[in-house]
């Protein structure tokens, strides 16, 4: 398993696999803060499983 920063390139894939409700656009949002460095989009990986994601906001 590979668990790493989401990167721009990844939110098209994350909203394929896993659909934001509505037109939220979740992954894009969360992509977004971690752009502003409010938090960090982690993204975990498995060669034979759907992309798991992690949001860790930055407190202070």
């Amino acid at each position: 398993m590979e668990i790493r920063e989401c990167r721009a390139e990844d939110v098209a894939m994350l909203e394929k696999a896993m659909p934001s409700p509505g037109l939220s656009r979740y992954h894009e949002a969360r992509y977004r803060r971690q752009a502003e460095r409010r938090s960090t989009y982690l993204v975990a990986w498995h060669e034979v499983a759907d992309p798991c994601r992690f949001l860790v906001k930055r407190l202070g």
